[in-house]
């Protein structure tokens, strides 16, 4: 059976010649709110772009569950990176890279060229450790929807009571994953129902960002 969905991240074979505790590309500068808008990428929240600081508003959905439906982010994100390694990479390695996730623009144009999807772009000023610009182009995709998608019969979780809604039953950690294919074929980069945190990529993207040259990628397997 041919896969028709991988899991997304990086590839960190350019950090060989690096200490263990430097094997990022960089990081983003603090802001004022930073720290509360991670949950707002996992949801797909809607997000505008305002002013100088982040701004997360949760709210219970059914279920009993917290997220983030709306949030703001500054109007200025800036990611402070090594030039040489961020050269190899057009998906950088962050810390909480899947809260924000950074790409090049060329990477974009390569997932928007198999099909749209709904999405959000967020510009990104990018600098070195010593405060001056890198030419480059990157950006943060925003998925702006969560997929439908997880086979709640077949798939393998630990399920658990809601802390909020005891009434209410919440998925916890899940050992076999196992997606419904949407009438249409999968997005070519999504994030899951119940599952939000990795970031996924279609067969079809997955091609054309090889074909395409991509650097920095790792794609596998979801199962087995």
């Amino acid at each position: 059976m041919t896969d028709k969905f991988y899991k997304l991240g990086q590839d960190f074979d350019r950090f060989e010649d690096y200490p263990e505790e430097f094997h990022q590309d960089g990081y983003l500068e603090n802001f004022e709110g930073y720290d509360d808008l991670e949950g707002a990428f996992f949801c797909c929240a809607k997000i505008s772009i305002k002013g100088k600081i982040g701004i997360a508003k949760r709210e219970i959905t059914e279920g009993g569950i917290w997220r983030v439906l709306t949030a703001q982010v500054p109007e200025k994100i800036t990611l402070i990176a090594e030039p040489n390694l961020l050269s190899k990479t057009d998906f950088p390695h962050i810390e909480y890279t899947c809260s924000w996730p950074i790409m090049s623009r060329r990477m974009v144009e390569i997932l928007l060229s198999v099909r749209d999807f709904p999405h959000q772009i967020i510009p990104v000023t990018v600098i070195d450790f010593v405060g001056d610009p890198i030419e480059c182009d990157y950006v943060i995709l925003h998925l702006s929807q969560l997929s439908d998608v997880m086979d709640m019969k077949e798939s393998i979780y630990v399920a658990k009571q809601s802390r909020i809604d005891p009434s209410q039953t919440i998925i916890g950690s899940i050992e076999k994953l196992i997606l419904k294919e949407p009438e249409g074929g999968f997005p070519p980069i999504f994030r899951v129902n119940w599952h939000s945190v990795p970031l996924y990529v279609s067969s079809e993207a997955k091609d054309a960002l090889e074909a395409a040259g991509i650097k920095g990628l790792s794609i596998s397997r979801v199962w087995p």
